[in-house]
């Protein structure tokens, strides 16, 4: 473990220690919640100090410095999910004491722990592992079952994203007595805009094997959970119903079940016009939106889905799910459709590849609404508390 923080107690201070070790170098949801909530916490405080565990090596948060800002770098041997709990619950106590930490904050209900001298606060994204079977092995079901509920009643306080996650917490988890927030995550606007359509295409094909047109997804390539077999029908009825010329590119790593989604395109009849580019780096994933005609979202559940407002902060026409906390994160500003109906995909998708002008207005309108500086100003009162 190194630390550049001095083990000076006698300062008035309030520290603040944030667990980054989750950042996975920004290729998931989750990692990308705690960069932009990191960074704008730099932002909107000068007063406070914040003490941020991050694994050896992970640069996904530089440039991240301050002189109110230390950074504890653990060994990349407890990266290891099973060997990363035991770190959390048997090392973090002893470091949150020897650094003198008033409050510690966990991005991720993944990683439980059970003991520390000070309050902490933790943010649950979603409960998707009780709403969509098959998520994840026995093993870890049965962990979230029997340990994250008692793990959770000891929170000083509950962070979750979105009206849908707040009740699914209340529901599967059954917490008693602990506070719950909604604390909306934001987008990064300085990096999700609207550029010049052709531009973005002659970018992305320089960097991708991909013609346009393009209708794009962006998801981990998982099933059942992202439903990415059922898009895959519906582009293919959109083809042969409509024969539009456009490619389905869907862009993301694989995950569990993801040989069922490859399967699935090489049956199609379009198989050559279904195109996986893999996971798409952080700075050109905001071209690839504004390189395609329409995004398109078909996942069974979310906590929050942060690609339907990149897509509308880009200003290409969105359809997505009606399910979980997408309603209430688009509002009106999507094609909305029942993910296990295949013609209501298709419908959504046709409408959107028709836009009218207002929807993109509509989009880039409600995309505005989302900030990070908005939502680490709100965790900063949680803390202060």
């Amino acid at each position: 473990m190194e630390c550049n923080l001095a083990l000076d107690q006698s300062s008035s201070t309030f520290r603040i220690g944030i667990l980054a070790l989750l950042t996975n170098e920004g290729h998931s949801g989750l990692g990308q919640y705690i960069i932009n909530l990191v960074h704008a916490l730099g932002q909107v405080d000068a007063k406070n100090h914040y003490v941020i565990f991050k694994l050896q090596g992970d640069t996904s948060l530089d440039p991240l410095e301050g002189p109110n800002i230390s950074i504890c770098e653990v060994n990349t041997r407890w990266k290891h999910p099973l060997l990363s709990i035991v770190w959390h619950m048997f090392f973090l106590p002893i470091l949150a004491k020897k650094y003198f930490l008033n409050v510690v904050h966990l991005p991720s209900y993944r990683r439980p722990i059970f003991w520390l001298h000070c309050p902490f606060i933790v943010t649950v994204h979603d409960m998707a592992i009780f709403r969509i079977p098959g998520k994840y092995g026995l093993l870890r079901y049965l962990f979230h079952r029997l340990i994250t509920a008692s793990f959770l009643q000891k929170a000083r306080h509950i962070v979750t994203v979105s009206e849908a996650s707040k009740n699914d917490i209340l529901k599967f988890m059954e917490i008693n007595d602990v506070p719950i927030s909604v604390v909306q995550n934001g987008i990064n606007h300085a990096e999700f805009y609207c550029r010049d359509k052709k531009e973005s295409q002659d970018l992305i094909l320089s960097q991708l094997d991909v013609n346009f047109p393009i209708i794009l997804c962006v998801s981990r390539l998982e099933h059942p959970g992202k439903n990415l077999v059922r898009l895959i029908e519906a582009f293919s009825i959109l083809k042969k119903r409509h024969n539009i010329s456009h490619k389905l590119v869907i862009a993301g790593s694989p995950w569990n079940g993801s040989p069922v989604v490859f399967l699935a395109a090489q049956n199609s009849q379009y198989s050559k016009e279904i195109l996986f580019p893999g996971f798409v780096p952080q700075a050109n994933l905001p071209i690839l939106y504004n390189a395609a005609d329409m995004f398109v979202f078909p996942t069974l559940w979310e906590g929050f889905g942060f690609p339907v407002l990149e897509a509308m902060a880009c200003g290409i026409p969105v359809a997505c799910s009606n399910v979980a906390s997408l309603p209430e994160i688009v509002d009106d500003a999507a094609q909305l459709f029942d993910p296990t109906d295949v013609e209501e995909i298709v419908r959504a998708m046709s409408l959107c590849l028709n836009y009218e002008s207002k929807q993109i207005s509509r989009g880039l309108k409600q995309a505005d609404q989302f900030s990070w500086l908005v939502a680490s100003k709100s965790i900063l009162r949680l803390y202060e508390e």
